[in-house]
């Protein structure tokens, strides 16, 4: 953005354009002044046509030129108004922050495809998500019956508990030998 873009942006005018209208407000008034000055002289002197007529032809030239005694004056002015009212090339404005790396074609699509790997991990972890709140739900509906099995499971296991292993040996000894009495018996 040029200077001038910038400062009609912060202040609402551009140094160029008020050392234009300044100039140009200065010689319509130089010239308006001069030629009321002329014309009053005309008037309250009674001179012949002739001159009068010359008065008027050397007005434009006497205002450009006293417009031109000026020059040095309005350029002092001016170079004021720069000092003033003109932002330095080195001022970064709020709205260059956007544009202060300066991003290339490049770091655009590597971004792009970084946000769409986001967007693929991000359908992924959802359908994760409700992968496992499904199974979960299952687990929900089948922890009564898996209380059931552990009960059960503590009987047996209070039950093996009780029984004595002795007396358990003992009679798995009684039931082989009376079963070897009987296949001798045949």
């Amino acid at each position: 953005m040029l200077n001038a873009e910038y400062e009609i942006q912060n202040f609402g005018f551009s140094v160029q354009q008020m050392k234009l209208e300044r100039r140009h407000v200065i010689k319509q008034h130089l010239y308006t002044l001069l030629k009321h000055f002329i014309n009053s002289l005309i008037k309250k002197s009674n001179v012949s046509q002739e001159t009068s007529a010359k008065l008027i032809a050397l007005q434009k030239d006497l205002s450009e030129k006293m417009f031109a005694s000026f020059e040095k004056t309005l350029e002092a002015i001016e170079r004021l108004d720069e000092q003033n009212f003109s932002i330095p090339d080195y001022v970064l404005l709020h709205q260059d922050l956007n544009h202060a790396k300066g991003y290339t074609k490049d770091d655009e699509n590597r971004l792009q495809s970084e946000v769409e790997s986001l967007n693929k991990k991000f359908l992924e972890n959802s359908v994760m998500i409700s992968a496992i709140e499904s199974e979960n739900s299952k687990y929900l509906e089948i922890q009564n019956v898996v209380q059931e099995e552990l009960k059960v499971f503590q009987t047996v296991q209070e039950t093996f508990s009780a029984i004595n292993i002795q007396n358990m040996r003992q009679m798995v000894n009684n039931v082989k030998q009376t079963l070897n009495k009987l296949d001798a018996k045949k």
